[in-house]
């Protein structure tokens, strides 16, 4: 690919500018967000071929949070480096055996010229299984998030760009949702669920004031899980 890669960096204020100024002198662009919560915040039409973190903000990332970046890091090459103000250096949190801090930087920098780029997902992204019914279909979601979901589903008609209507037997306001397909994921293709992804048009503002409790309880539910085994553990 060898374009010129276009950096997502998350630093505060302070490290900002060190991080502009290191990727600048490798011929790479970047935008910047100050907290790993901002990174739905990009510009909608933006892609990226990597991601960049400042530790002192990795090290802020509130659990809630913490699924959202992962997802992140599994789609884009991502380093996380230290940077002193003071100094104005950076350290690479993770070296190769032979690999300087300059060299490891170069070397991430090029994996993310190789790299396809992408969008970064506006919304995180929540594992839960809704009930929903679209053109007359009965399916369940395997993902959903405020701004859009995944929905299983074999129908043949389903085609990226059309306008469907659905409907989560989970919200008490049954008006239907408009969506557009965004993309389809075929069946037959290995250890993949065949399915639509769609984002949500709009929606009521008591169908949306649920969806967000409903994601809110499910957090709730993994943190106490989460709580529970680092109790067993300890």
């Amino acid at each position: 690919m060898n374009s010129t890669p276009h950096l997502l960096v998350v630093a505060d204020t302070r490290e900002k500018n060190i991080i502009a100024e290191m990727l600048a002198a490798f011929d790479a662009r970047c935008h910047v967000v100050h907290s790993l919560e901002d990174l739905g915040k990009t510009p909608p039409r933006s892609e990226f071929h990597g991601m960049m973190v400042d530790l002192h903000s990795f090290f802020k990332i509130p659990l809630k949070v913490r699924e959202y970046f992962k997802e992140h890091t599994h789609a884009l090459p991502t380093l996380k480096v230290y940077i002193d103000p003071q100094k104005k250096t950076f350290v690479i949190n993770k070296l190769t055996k032979n690999d300087n801090h300059a060299q490891s930087l170069q070397n991430f920098i090029s994996d993310c010229a190789e790299t396809q780029p992408r969008k970064i997902r506006r919304a995180q992204r929540h594992k839960i299984f809704l009930n929903v019914t679209l053109d007359e279909q009965m399916s369940n979601t395997a993902d959903i998030s405020r701004n859009g979901c995944f929905i299983f589903t074999t129908g043949e008609t389903f085609k990226p760009g059309d306008e469907i209507f659905v409907r989560f037997l989970e919200l008490g306001d049954q008006t239907p949702i408009p969506c557009t397909i965004m993309r389809k994921a075929q069946w037959g293709a290995k250890f993949a669920p065949a399915g639509i992804g769609v984002d949500f048009i709009s929606m009521t503002e008591p169908q949306r004031i649920e969806l967000e409790s409903i994601f809110l309880e499910h957090h709730e539910k993994k943190d106490a899980l989460m709580e529970l085994n680092c109790n067993e553990m300890g």
